[in-house]
């Protein structure tokens, strides 16, 4: 693993915040870790999924219901954001394949 101050990822979270962060996918396994990142440098974070995260929001998340493939919601999402995690994904073996490219 790199150490902190040689990560761009941590150098980026706790040393030159730009505004807002929009996690896409915040609710899953690595971005419920990003976006615990984020609240730990204090910065604001939103949060673009498909489940709600009651537990965010009360620690001042702000959570946008919508998929990917709502161009507009997207849009909308990014308006006045800073930086853009994007690590939402559909995710299995089973499917079709325009299904995975779509989200992904």
């Amino acid at each position: 693993m790199t150490p902190p101050a040689t990560n761009p990822v941590c150098h980026l979270i706790s040393d030159k915040p730009s505004g807002p962060a929009l996690v896409t996918g915040g609710t899953g396994f690595l971005g419920r870790h990003i976006v615990e990142r984020l609240l730990a440098a204090g910065r604001p974070v939103a949060v673009l999924g498909r489940t709600p995260a009651p537990d965010l929001e009360q620690r001042g998340v702000r959570f946008i219901h919508a998929s990917l493939d709502n161009e507009t919601a997207v849009r909308d999402a990014c308006r006045g954001i800073g930086t853009v995690f994007h690590v939402a994904a559909k995710v299995g073996v089973w499917g079709h394949y325009d299904d995975f490219f779509r989200a992904n």
